[in-house]
């Protein structure tokens, strides 16, 4: 094989191994933690519990749509935790984003409020600055999540609410808990709490 056609072949396999490896680190989801605090590897406790799930968790995130800056990184940050639950659970957890208010009538956005309500998920109202000729907007949007589990649901809080922190502060804290938020609500599911009668009724036959 002359020396061109050498380096034609060499080249061919390097861009095949390149495609490969993009591929594989696409599919694995493969992200190396370089932080000193690992924000990015989930707890050894986290992942046990996700590697013997029985059933399917299912979790809805009302984090979609145009959102403020801040928001937007939360919702990316729920997403890249619930990928690592995904991962990790052997495709026991799936999980999708929506706004449950979007394309919804007044009387049906009324009906939304009710129900997510009723499940402890409360809206909350952003104003958002346009310009200075328009001013400010308002915007509803529900940073909570449901999870369901063997014909059973609870609801996480995704924003942190300290009144002595700046919007910045909750957000980054909120993003940080988001691990121990949804593994909890989790944990709960699996093993919920069953409530003991009273003695007095327990005796009665």
């Amino acid at each position: 094989m002359n020396a061109p056609k050498r380096l034609t072949v060499r080249f061919a396999l390097v861009a095949g191994i390149l495609v490969l490896l993009n591929v594989l680190s696409t599919r694995l989801h493969l992200r190396f933690d370089l932080t000193a605090e690992k924000r990015f590897s989930l707890s050894e406790p986290t992942k046990k519990m996700l590697a013997g799930l029985k059933e399917i968790v299912s979790i809805e995130v009302y984090l979609k749509g145009s959102l403020p800056a801040g928001f937007q990184r939360l919702s990316e940050g729920t997403a890249e935790v619930l990928t690592e639950f995904q991962e990790y659970g052997g495709g026991k957890v799936r999980f999708r984003f929506l706004n449950p208010i979007e394309g919804k009538t007044d009387q049906e956005k009324l009906e939304v409020f009710r129900v997510l309500s009723d499940k402890g998920i409360q809206p909350v109202n952003l104003k958002i600055q346009r310009d200075e000729e328009d001013g400010y907007s308002e915007k509803i949007i529900f940073p909570s999540a449901k999870i369901a589990y063997n014909q059973q649901e609870t609801s996480v809080s995704l924003l942190e609410s300290h009144m002595a922190m700046s919007p910045d502060e909750r957000l980054n804290l909120s993003q940080a808990l988001l691990e121990y938020k949804f593994a909890s609500a989790i944990r709960q599911l699996l093993h919920p709490v069953v409530k003991k009668l009273p003695t007095s009724w327990a005796t009665v036959k």
